[in-house]
C-alpha cells in the first residue's frame, strides 16, 4: 500500500511540476531568484550514473560482490529559504532487480545552488528492497534516511561529478557509497508558484 501512495505522491508532484511554465533555457545554475513570490521554486531534472558501493560499518573493499552499477534520476526543488529544499531519488542498480529504489526528503546545501561545488545534507524517506547480510533479504521496507552529497559541476557541457554516502536508519542498514556523473535531463528554469 505504501508504493502505491509513494507512486500517487511522485503522480502528483510531476503534475504540478509540470503545470509551471518553462520561463527560459539556463545552460548552467540560475540566476539570483527571489523566492518571496513561490513556496517551490526551480526544479531540476537530472539522469545520473555511478557506481554503487555496500559496506557493512566501513569503506567498501574491492571485491565485485559489493560494486554495481547504477542509474538514477534526481529531482531538487528548491524552497523560498535559501539553500533549503527538497530532493527525490529513483534508483535502478542491476543487482538489486527491477524494482527501483526511492528516496525522498528535505535538503540543505552548503553554497547557493549556482555554485560550481557544493556539499549537500539531505534527510528523509527511503523505500528499498533488503539485501544479503540484513534482516530479511528480499523483503521491501521503508526507512527513514540520511545521505551527504558533494557536486562539481565540469567545464564540460553540463556535466557534474558527485560522491554521495548514505545510510537507511536501522540496525542493520548498511552504508552506501556513489561515484558518478550527473546531467540535466530537461536544461530549463521552471518556475511552480505553488
Amino acid at each position: 500500500m505504501f508504493r502505491s501512495v509513494l507512486k500517487l505522491a511522485a503522480i502528483a508532484v510531476g503534475i504540478s511540476l509540470a503545470a509551471g511554465p518553462a520561463t527560459a533555457q539556463m545552460h548552467h545554475g540560475t540566476t539570483d531568484e527571489q523566492y518571496a513570490d513561490c513556496d517551490l521554486c526551480a526544479p531540476r531534472l537530472a539522469i545520473e550514473g555511478a557506481a554503487l558501493f555496500r559496506a557493512a560499518t566501513s569503506l567498501p573493499t574491492a571485491r565485485a560482490d559489493q560494486t554495481t552499477p547504477l542509474v538514477r534520476a534526481r529531482l531538487e526543488v528548491s524552497s523560498f529559504v535559501q539553500r533549503v529544499g527538497l530532493f527525490s531519488q529513483m534508483e535502478f542498480a542491476p543487482a538489486d532487480g527491477p524494482t527501483p529504489t526511492v528516496q525522498f526528503g528535505l535538503q540543505i546545501s552548503a553554497l547557493p545552488t549556482k555554485s560550481d561545488f557544493n556539499v549537500a545534507l539531505g534527510l528523509g524517506v527511503v523505500d528499498y528492497r533488503q539485501g544479503i547480510g540484513e534482516q530479511s533479504p528480499g523483503a521491501f521496507v521503508v526507512r527513514g534516511w540520511s545521505q551527504v552529497r558533494a557536486r562539481y559541476h565540469t567545464p564540460l557541457h553540463e556535466l557534474s561529478l558527485y560522491a554521495q554516502a548514505g545510510v537507511p536508519f536501522s540496525s542493520a542498514g548498511r552504508p552506501l557509497y556513489q561515484l558518478g556523473v550527473s546531467h540535466p535531463l530537461a536544461p530549463y528554469k521552471l518556475h511552480a508558484g505553488l
